[in-house]
């Protein structure tokens, strides 16, 4: 797997613009963003008022959210462009907003500075896939491809991906991580999920089976 400085935008961006399409976008914040990202200050400043959701859809379809889980908890206020669907036993810790008719927040800029700005980011120019028993992530994580993780994952910063994301296998984090796809999707298929932090995908879908 070759190494190298992950600006090549131009070539990604060309690569990638197929998977670029106006889909569901799924914005899922648990915990205080504010407490995420440390350059928030400078965000808050542009919409006002700190970001009232939990978890967000910016698509106008039917179901832009839809969870099915046998058991599903979401402590927030959520909502969506479009309508809501659950099914199984849930419980949503605030209030549930449908046909929203709010806009998405595109955070690449701030999520960069907080996460990616320094020497200890591992960056790859192509596809990178890596299976393990064990993947512990403690350094940022930057792919300018697609980007597939198969194990036991804990994340403690952040992983970000040109194309599209896919966990594999029981994910959960110790800090609050960051997981993006910049122009894609990002699947995460485990037999359990435990996230605090930001899972921001605003060109594709966010698809959680668990």
């Amino acid at each position: 797997m070759n190494k190298g400085n992950g600006n090549r935008s131009g070539k990604a961006w060309r690569k990638f613009k197929g998977i670029w399409r106006r889909t569901a976008s799924l914005l899922l914040i648990q915990a205080l963003l504010y407490g995420l990202l440390p350059t928030a200050s400078v965000w808050a400043e542009a919409v006002e008022d700190s970001y009232p959701y939990t978890m967000f859809a910016g698509s106008e379809q039917e179901g832009s959210i839809t969870i099915q889980a046998d058991n599903f908890c979401v402590n927030g206020d959520i909502a969506a462009n479009g309508s809501i669907v659950v099914s199984g036993s849930s419980n949503i810790n605030g209030s549930k907003t449908e046909y929203a008719n709010q806009k998405m927040i595109y955070l690449f800029h701030k999520i960069d500075a907080a996460y990616f700005s320094d020497g200890n980011v591992e960056c790859y120019e192509e596809d990178y896939s890596l299976e393990e028993q064990n993947i512990d992530i403690k350094n940022p994580l930057a792919v300018a491809g697609e980007t597939t993780l198969t194990g036991n994952i804990t994340i403690h910063t952040a992983v970000k991906s040109l194309g599209t994301l896919a966990l594999y296998g029981e994910v959960k984090n110790a800090d609050n991580s960051v997981i993006v796809s910049k122009y894609g999707d990002i699947n995460i298929d485990s037999p359990n999920v435990n996230l605090n932090g930001l899972i921001y995908a605003p060109f594709g879908t966010v698809t959680i089976t668990a």
